[in-house]
C-alpha cells in the first residue's frame, strides 16, 4: 500500500514539471516554432526635414507603446520631409493604422507623411503579436542661423551650432559668442530681417522663448553686418556731437570693445571711428598745444594704434590717403600726435611713426614720447553711431 501511494507521488511530480516546460516553450516567441505572445517592436523613429537647402534630423523616444517626437511647429512646411523606422528583420507597420504598409527597413524612407497628423503607428510581424504605438508630437521652436551674405565668412561653421537643439516657451537660448568674420565689415549682431542696421540681439546675448515663438515654430536669426567697413570714406555725415564730418572709417565699434573705454569719446554712444581726411582737418608742423582741430580731436594712443593697424593695406592704398597729403612721396609720412600724455612725465605725449620702409611694406606703429614743445604733424579724428 506504502508503494503505490509513493508510486502515485513521483508519477504526479513528473506531470507537473512537464506541464510547466510546455507552458514555457509555448511562450518562446518564434524561435520554438509555436504561437507567441511577444509582441511586434519598434527600436527607434527618425523624421527628417529640409529648411532653407538644409536638413536636418529629429529623434523620437519610444517607451512601452508610446512615441514621443520633439518637432518645430511648422514642420510641415519644411521641404523633403521623411521618416526612417528601425524594426527588426520580418516586421511591416502601417501609420495611422492603415493604408500603406512598409516594410520597416532602416534604409526605407517613407515620404509623404503630414507629420503634425501622425497620432499612431501600427507594428506586425510573422509569429509576433500586432503592436499599436500612439505617438505624441510636441511642437518646439528651431532656430535658424543666416549669415546674411553671398560671400565667404571664414568661421561660420564655428559661429553656429552644429547640433540640432529644439526649445521650449521659456527656455534661453544662448547666442553664439563668436562674431562671423567677414573682411572689413563686423559683426553687431543678431536680427529677424535681412536689412536691420542696429540688431536686435547681442553676439553672445541671450533669448527667452516665448509662446508665440514655439507656435511660430522657427526663428530665423540674421547676422546684422556694420553698415560701414573698414577704409570707407564717409562724406558729410553727422558725428555724436552733432558736426558734418568727411573721412575714412578706422574702427568699428563692438559693444564690449575695451578700445570704446579709451577712446577719446569714450562717453559717448558711437559704432564708427573716422579719420579726417587729408586737407583741412589736417595739421603739420604743430607743438602738442596747437594740435587742435574745429569739431574733431587727436586719436588717443589706443584709437592711433587701432587706426594704423586697420587702415594699413600698401602705400598705394587706404592708409596713404590718411597720413599723406596725398602725393605719392614717402616724405610727406612723419610723426603725429596723440592726445596721450606719457604718464611719467607731463610734459611729453606720445606720438605716431608712420612711414614706408624701402619697399613700400608697413612700418607704423605707436612709439615713444616726445616734448609737447616739438613740431609734429596731426590728424583728427570723429565718432559716428
Amino acid at each position: 500500500m506504502k508503494k503505490n501511494f509513493w508510486l502515485a507521488g513521483i508519477i504526479a511530480i513528473a506531470t507537473l514539471s512537464l506541464t510547466s516546460f510546455i507552458s514555457c516553450s509555448s511562450e518562446a516567441g518564434p524561435q520554438g516554432g509555436t504561437p507567441s505572445a511577444i509582441k511586434a517592436s519598434i527600436d527607434n523613429i527618425e523624421v527628417f526635414a529640409s529648411y532653407n537647402g538644409n536638413e536636418k534630423g529629429f529623434r523620437g523616444k519610444v517607451s512601452g507603446s508610446s512615441i514621443t517626437i520633439d518637432l518645430p511647429a511648422n514642420i510641415d512646411s519644411w521641404t523633403d520631409s521623411w521618416i526612417r523606422i528601425y524594426l527588426d528583420y520580418g516586421k511591416s507597420i502601417q501609420l495611422n493604422g492603415t493604408g500603406t504598409t512598409y516594410s520597416g527597413s532602416s534604409s526605407e524612407k517613407i515620404t509623404g507623411v503630414t507629420l503634425s497628423s501622425l497620432n499612431s503607428i501600427l507594428v506586425k510581424g510573422s509569429g509576433y503579436e500586432d503592436q499599436s504605438y500612439t505617438v505624441k508630437i510636441n511642437k518646439k521652436l528651431y532656430v535658424s542661423y543666416n549669415k546674411n551674405y553671398t560671400g565667404t565668412v571664414t568661421n561660420w561653421t564655428s559661429v553656429v551650432p552644429s547640433s540640432t537643439v529644439l526649445y521650449s516657451a521659456g527656455d534661453k537660448i544662448s547666442l553664439p559668442a563668436e562674431e562671423a568674420q567677414r573682411s572689413k565689415y563686423r559683426q553687431l549682431g543678431w536680427s529677424s530681417s535681412t536689412d536691420a542696421e542696429s540688431p536686435e540681439y547681442d553676439v553672445s546675448g541671450e533669448i527667452t522663448v516665448t509662446e508665440s515663438m514655439v507656435n511660430a515654430g522657427v526663428l530665423d536669426l540674421y547676422v546684422t553686418w556694420s553698415k560701414y567697413c573698414i577704409g570707407q570714406l564717409l562724406e558729410n555725415v553727422t558725428d555724436v556731437d552733432g558736426k558734418t564730418q568727411t573721412g575714412y572709417v578706422a574702427y568699428i565699434c563692438g559693444k564690449n570693445d575695451s578700445v570704446k573705454a579709451k577712446s577719446s569719446k569714450s562717453s559717448e554712444s558711437w559704432t564708427y571711428l573716422i579719420v579726417s581726411k587729408y586737407g583741412e582737418n589736417r595739421l603739420t608742423d604743430v607743438t602738442w598745444s596747437n594740435a587742435t582741430f574745429t569739431g574733431a580731436y587727436l586719436p588717443t594712443k589706443t584709437e592711433m594704434e587701432t587706426i594704423i593697424t586697420n587702415l594699413w593695406e600698401d602705400s598705394s592704398s587706404r592708409q596713404w590717403k590718411i597720413f599723406s597729403d596725398g602725393s605719392n612721396t614717402s616724405s610727406n609720412w612723419d610723426y603725429y600726435w596723440t592726445v596721450t600724455v606719457d604718464d611719467a612725465d607731463s610734459s611729453k605725449a606720445y606720438y605716431a611713426s608712420v612711414t614706408t620702409n624701402y619697399n613700400g611694406s608697413y612700418a607704423g606703429n605707436v612709439v615713444s614720447t616726445k616734448s609737447k614743445g616739438d613740431s609734429l604733424k596731426a590728424i583728427g579724428v570723429s565718432h559716428i553711431e
